[in-house]
């Protein structure tokens, strides 16, 4: 299996909700892309799972998911899987094992989002451990394999993972240079501004620059600067619009018209109809039906969830989890779409498009011909 198939099979894994847990992320994701990527994955002596690790002070030794090994048997990269969406809190573990292991590369991944990160830094040109050191400090890239295109991800993860970058270096090398490089960061995410400005125009969730720092994000993999969003819509103002920027004018632009056009607020699913009271309640009417034709649903359509710590979340367990900057607003801008499970409401028709459009894509379905909605 080359890398182009391993990447499409487990956007497909994913995507269809046959990744449940951890142990499905290293089988049906991990490992295919490994061995797209030249890796031996079936020689323990090389791609090592449950890599054992002494720490001083402990009883049993740890176990990393996979390590990979040099002819030597000295692990030079350490790849930890975690369940889908339940990624975050693992980082603090991982660095633990790199720095008693002298790991000095590592990949922290979920299945979907993949982070590449050097766990030590340098100083002066020496090669040091700085354990007060943030995850995002660390972190050289992050390729999230459902937002970027197939050969995109084939070329970031062969620049960082494949067999013979690895065994030479070259892996390091390039995360270093993509982390000490500040300059062709900031020009780059410079570069991805207009793109992603220009698909955020009928997608403001929240505020519009919220939602610029999310979607460069994901097209790029690194969070920029909120003051540089702001300063970059400003200087955008009068010549894309031609008046101020806000969410309620942007959220007022006419939505591309459907394949199938509705004469009433509702939607078809595969040719059956329902008029719905509003443009939220839309949205709502959908989760359910998705809901009571797939009870994993709602967890699988959790793990699409925006990655922007800021952004507005689809879908979440609690109320106050929807709303991440402003976890009251939950209280009075959500809906229970099944029991212990809740929707945030606070959005425009543009805004509920996108949701509806992920949902559809996690369900199995197409949106504009299996489903189709008016919402104004």
């Amino acid at each position: 299996m080359d890398i182009i198939d391993a990447v499409r099979l487990a956007q497909e894994n994913i995507k269809r909700g046959r990744i449940r847990n951890e142990a499905a992320v290293s089988q049906a994701v991990v490992m295919p892309i490994l061995q797209g990527l030249g890796w031996p994955v079936f020689d323990a002596s090389v791609v090592a799972p449950q890599f054992s690790i002494d720490i001083p002070g402990k009883t049993h030794p740890r176990r990393e998911d996979h390590a990979l090994l040099n002819q030597n048997g000295r692990p030079l990269a350490f790849i930890e899987a975690k369940g889908l969406g339940k990624s975050s809190d693992a980082e603090p573990q991982l660095f633990e094992y790199c720095y008693h292991a002298n790991v000095e590369f590592a990949v922290l991944t979920d299945g979907t989002k993949w982070h590449f990160v050097l766990p030590w830094k340098r100083i002066d040109h020496h090669e040091s451990w700085d354990l007060n050191r943030t995850f995002e400090d660390r972190k050289a890239h992050m390729l999230d394999i459902l937002e970027r295109s197939v050969d995109d991800c084939c070329a970031q993860l062969q620049r960082y993972l494949s067999m013979e970058n690895v065994l030479q270096g070259d892996n390091i090398r390039h995360a270093l240079a993509d982390i000490e490089d500040s300059s062709s960061r900031v020009q780059t995410v410079r570069d991805v501004l207009p793109v992603a400005l220009q698909t955020l125009f009928g997608d403001p969730d929240g505020s519009l620059v919220t939602a610029l720092i999310e979607k460069v994000t994901e097209l790029y993999g690194f969070e920029p600067d909120p003051d540089a969003c702001a300063n970059f819509l400003a200087e955008r103002n009068a010549d894309t619009l031609g008046s101020p920027v806000n969410a309620e004018r942007l959220d007022q632009r006419e939505l591309p018209t459907s394949p199938t056009a509705l004469d009433f607020v509702g939607f078809a699913l595969r040719g059956e109809t329902r008029e719905c009271a509003s443009a939220v309640d839309v949205m709502v009417q959908l989760l359910k039906r998705f809901s009571s034709d797939d009870p994993t649903f709602l967890e699988r359509l959790e793990t699409r969830n925006p990655s922007n710590s800021r952004a507005v979340r689809f879908v979440a367990k609690e109320k106050r989890q929807l709303y991440t900057t402003n976890p009251s607003k939950g209280e009075v801008a959500s809906h229970e779409v099944v029991p212990g499970w809740y929707v945030s409401t606070h959005r425009g028709p543009a805004s509920i498009k996108r949701v509806v459009e992920v949902a559809c894509e996690v369900a199995g379905f197409r949106f504009g011909s299996d489903v189709v909605i008016n919402l104004q």
